[in-house]
């Protein structure tokens, strides 16, 4: 892979074995749980309590999902693998998302508190991830971050609103 999203482009970037396993492992997990949390998010296509947040939450599922291939294309350059073989073609086993993600999502309350809690996690690491030397991987989250500020926006907006109803 050549151009953004090619493989660490720091002098001397990830030469050493364990940097690049820690970086492949945190990137991995970063992947993973866009990629659950993005189908979780999809189940609320129709069921959602009014047609804005329908369409809201369909397109932060999508970004979530788009936001898992760009990550397991990051992979994928560190050790040479498909970033839908990462996807698709692993037992759930060897996925390392996060518990939250995968839980069912009950009703709408337990929903938006899920992804507030997960898109302030997710700012976190993508800040650390853009504030680090590793050309290609901080751009990639500053790329990231301008999307996820829509989600937390979203989630942030729906939490303040049922906080006043109940």
């Amino acid at each position: 892979m050549t151009g953004l999203w090619a493989a660490p482009n720091a002098p001397g970037a990830l030469r050493d074995a364990g940097q690049r396993e820690a970086l492949r492992a945190w990137l991995l997990a970063m992947a993973d749980d866009d990629l659950i949390l993005g189908h979780r998010h999809s189940e609320w296509t129709g069921f959602a309590p009014d047609i804005e947040s329908d369409v809201a939450m369909s397109s932060i599922s999508q970004d979530e999902i788009g936001h898992a291939r760009l990550l397991y294309e990051q992979v994928g350059a560190l050790d040479d693998t498909s970033p839908d073989g990462l996807a698709y073609g692993r037992t759930s086993r060897a996925f390392r998302n996060a518990v939250l993600v995968e839980r069912e999502n009950g009703d709408w309350a337990y929903t938006i508190v899920r992804a507030w809690m997960y898109d302030h996690a997710d700012a976190v690491r993508l800040a650390a991830l853009a504030s680090s030397s590793l050309g290609s991987f901080s751009a990639l989250a500053k790329t990231l971050q301008r999307e996820e500020k829509y989600h937390l926006l979203f989630s942030h907006a729906w939490l303040e609103r049922l906080s006043r109803a109940g």
